[in-house]
């Protein structure tokens, strides 16, 4: 019998004391209820990756993708608003610390920086059918948001999602001009907009600037619409 064989009789073999014991990840509910909302975030944004890459490779339709990608963008938007509160600077301590930004690039810009799917940001999936109503709804979208303007409403809450609803209906008005400039100015003041807190209002400056933008842009549509209609 070898003598490593014979010390394994005369000693049996230690078990690790720590081998067993369960390792806590948190010491009570609040910190167990941070954990899994910083789990949600992190599943929303690998999601939102792996849809953008699938609407690209043309893996699922572009009304499949508008309908899965707003639902996430809102989901997002309401955990952001938790993490948040332990965490103002999400994109230092959490996407920098899981290396998002590199990984996540595609979802990083839809959920951070524009806010809205694809759809509207460059649009897609228009049934041409349907062009007439998506000018009308334009129309009203921009009346909506002057209107919000004129009588001071600010809060971002409200402004967000009509300026969301104005760019998901301009990109499906086919045929605009090149040179029409709405769709970015759009754009602009959703990234801005993206970019701050709900409960937060822009100040009399940028709202004084976004109305005069709006009018603009809800004038040189309106010229769009009857150069389209004279070129019928």
């Amino acid at each position: 019998q070898s003598t490593w064989g014979a010390q394994m009789q005369q000693k049996p073999l230690q078990m690790d004391p720590l081998a067993n014991k369960e390792v806590k990840l948190w010491d009570d509910a609040e910190e167990r209820e941070r954990h899994e909302t910083l789990a949600d975030l992190f599943s929303i944004i690998k999601t939102v990756e792996h849809l953008e890459k699938a609407y690209i490779r043309d893996s699922i339709t572009a009304k499949e993708y508008e309908t899965e990608c707003k639902s996430l963008i809102a989901k997002f938007k309401s955990v952001k608003k938790i993490v948040e509160h332990d965490m103002p600077d999400i994109r230092r301590d959490f996407l920098a610390r899981f290396n998002l930004h590199k990984e996540c690039p595609a979802a990083i810009h839809r959920l951070f920086n524009i806010g809205v799917p694809a759809t509207a940001e460059h649009g897609g999936g228009t049934d041409n059918q349907q062009l007439a109503v998506y000018a009308a709804q334009t129309v009203q979208h921009f009346i909506t948001l002057m209107d919000y303007l004129e009588l001071q409403r600010r809060e971002v809450h409200e402004l967000f999602p009509a300026l969301q609803d104005l760019c998901d209906t301009l990109s499906k008005v086919g045929n605009l001009p090149t040179a029409y400039n709405g769709k970015a100015q759009v754009q602009k003041w959703l990234t801005k907009l993206n970019s701050m807190d709900g409960s937060a209002q822009i100040t009399e400056e940028e709202a004084k600037s976004m109305l005069l933008d709006l009018e603009k842009e809800y004038e040189a549509f309106h010229k769009c619409l009857q150069q389209k209609a004279d070129d019928e």
